[in-house]
């Protein structure tokens, strides 16, 4: 029997399906290496290699503030004192009022 003219292929075009299904999915892959290379690397120049230094120097900072003397204002007399020491100031001003309401009261 004899090809006809208007026959298909069907050889040639499940070659050819086949060829675009390998295709698809080496593309597919390639892809998917590259992204998650991509998100590696962004991960690591974003979260892992960001220096901590800031964060540690401004509360270092903060410490050495609260821990000293110093002007805050000199025009206006204004002193910095260490926090402990102004908490132990304010306490006593505190008692000292109270024992003074108390006498007074009586």
């Amino acid at each position: 029997m004899m090809a006809r003219y208007d026959d298909l292929n069907t050889q040639n075009i499940s070659v050819v399906g086949l060829c675009g299904a390998v295709g698809t999915f080496v593309i597919i892959v390639a892809l998917q290496v590259l992204y998650y290379n991509f998100e590696s690397q962004e991960m690591a120049r974003k979260v892992l290699n960001v220096p901590q230094v800031g964060s540690e120097s401004i509360l270092s900072e903060q410490r050495a503030r609260l821990s000293s003397y110093g002007w805050v204002d000199r025009e206006q007399m204004i002193v910095a004192v260490p926090i402990d020491e102004a908490m132990s100031q304010v306490l006593a001003r505190e008692q000292q009022a109270v024992v003074r309401n108390s006498a007074n009261a009586n």
